[in-house]
């Protein structure tokens, strides 16, 4: 693997993590709960990193690896 690509998988997991730490106390302030809004955004982080790698699948499979 490349390492651009290598440094823009850190990059974009280091963004994720970021976002994950801003919205946890915004939630907790409009829900009243630090507990439910983690889990809220827990759940949408990782529902996020499962549809991308569903619909990456679906394009990976569009073109086989030549080895």
């Amino acid at each position: 693997m490349p390492w651009i690509l290598r440094l823009a998988f850190f990059f974009s997991g280091i963004s994720g993590l970021v976002y994950e730490i801003a919205w946890g106390p915004m939630l907790a302030t409009l829900i009243g709960s630090t507990v439910v809004g983690s889990s809220i955004v827990m759940a949408v982080f990782m529902a996020g990193l499962a549809i991308g790698a569903w619909l990456f699948r679906l394009v990976g499979d569009r073109y086989p690896q030549s080895a």
